[in-house]
């Protein structure tokens, strides 16, 4: 059984969790210092569902938020798993960024010590936080929870019995088209960045779509030094996309309504499957202390001596025309801790 302490303890080997340990590694954190803990280290949700989804990110991003962290190492990665073949400002299958990303992963495990196990709840002890894992215990003095978030489900919103199909088969073309089968009706919640590319895909395996929307298209506009709507606006494939088909063109086999929960009832009760692409939730571990999912988005900062980090744990930003978004995106979430992590290493 594992009953461990240390002074720094990182959940997750996600994106996120990956850029914790190197950004530590770079304060000058001593590596023995460090604990890293996740089930599979295979660069988590990110290239075990999403690997198919094209990004909304450029590649040139991507190339550097591998480049912003010197613990890295970017600059030995094998080139057949950089970026090198790609076109700097083109967007991207998120599988491309999923290679250097394991790669990165084999290196920093080298440095830190780490074990595969899932934490089952936390709580305060001794002025810092007894972990609770699936195989063991570990004492951590301060803890960065990178533990991603799921996909929001339909059922605590409709009370009909439906086939909800997971959001990461309908990202996922080669998956999707094994899982449906011509002129299936489908009902898909949600036109953000996932529910048209959700369109998109069901379109061309040859589905019967219905689409219930909240709000209207919104895209990223790109201005000469930012971009407004930056966080929520469709970008790349999903931009394209629904330029192409979504305004006012007859597509067949699509139908779009704004929600009405009467309508979206209906719909339900006649359908094959239903996809709720409606966003994400954070993953919950259980405390009798706090409500991990609760934080500060300005410092990242939970509690004393624990913190959060990626797409469960964004920043709040506010742009010039007082649009505020939760920031999402691998080198966003760079540039967000290089302010925090100065506030989470003092004590």
């Amino acid at each position: 059984m594992l009953n461990k302490k240390t002074n720094w303890t990182v959940v997750g080997a996600g994106p996120a969790g990956i850029l914790a340990v190197g950004r530590l590694l770079d304060a000058g954190v001593s590596s023995d210092e460090i604990f890293w803990i996740d089930p599979e280290f295979s660069v988590g949700d990110f290239a075990k569902y999403w690997h198919a989804v094209p990004s909304n990110t450029r590649v040139a991003l991507f190339d550097k938020f591998l480049k912003s962290t010197a613990s890295f190492d970017y600059a030995n990665c094998p080139r057949e798993l950089t970026f090198a073949h790609l076109n700097e400002n083109d967007t991207c299958l998120l599988s491309e960024m999923v290679k250097p990303l394991q790669w990165v992963t084999q290196k920093l495990c080298e440095r830190v010590a780490h074990e595969k196990c899932t934490v089952r709840s936390l709580q305060q002890s001794q002025g810092g936080w007894e972990l609770t894992t699936t195989i063991g215990k570990i004492f951590s003095y301060q803890v960065i929870l990178a533990t991603g978030s799921v996909p929001k489900s339909i059922s605590p919103q409709y009370d009909v019995r439906v086939n909800e199909m997971a959001l990461s088969v309908a990202l996922n073309p080669e998956i999707l088209k094994k899982t449906v089968t011509p002129n299936q009706h489908i009902v898909v919640f949600g036109a953000s960045h996932s529910g048209v590319l959700v369109m998109k895909n069901l379109l061309e395996a040859g589905c019967r779509v219905t689409n219930f929307y909240r709000s209207p298209l919104r895209y990223a506009l790109y201005q000469p030094d930012h971009i407004i709507y930056d966080n929520t606006g469709l970008k790349g494939v999903a931009a394209k996309w629904a330029k192409e088909n979504l305004h006012g063109q007859a597509v067949v086999n699509l139908t779009r309504q704004l929600l009405v929960d009467d309508l979206a009832e209906q719909a339900l009760q006649f359908c094959d499957y239903v996809v709720y692409a409606t966003g994400f939730s954070p993953r919950h571990i259980l405390s009798q202390d706090l409500d991990c999912r609760k934080y500060d988005a300005h410092t990242g900062i939970i509690a004393p001596g624990l913190f959060g980090l990626g797409i469960a744990y964004p920043e709040l930003v506010i742009d010039r025309y007082g649009i505020s978004e939760s920031s999402i995106g691998l080198f966003k979430f760079a540039n967000y801790l290089t302010k925090v992590l100065p506030l989470w290493m003092q004590r």
